[in-house]
């Protein structure tokens, strides 16, 4: 990068504008790089929870769903005792 010249820039008329160039020239320290790291791994750990809790509910709902066919295959067995069907059958 080439240095600027003096008068190219006055920090008077543009200190937002300065401030944003010297702070965008600085080396990121290892502390500010740590914990631009931290956030990261912060969002990503937000992220699997949600991930977890849909996983979790979809569970949920498919136990529910296998009890509720489990009954219903009951109860056919005791409408039809001694009839013995595939489950292509039942509809």
């Amino acid at each position: 990068m080439q240095p600027k010249k003096a008068g190219s820039l006055r920090r008077a008329r543009y200190p937002d504008l300065c401030k944003k160039i010297d702070d965008y020239d600085k080396p990121e320290t290892q502390e500010q790089k740590d914990k631009k790291l931290k956030e990261q791994y912060h969002l990503e750990e937000g992220e699997y929870e949600d991930l977890w809790h849909q996983a979790l509910a979809r569970e949920l709902m498919l136990i529910k769903r296998v009890g509720e066919l489990e009954k219903e295959l009951r109860d056919i067995k005791q409408k039809y005792p001694g009839v013995l069907f595939g489950l292509d059958n039942i509809n």
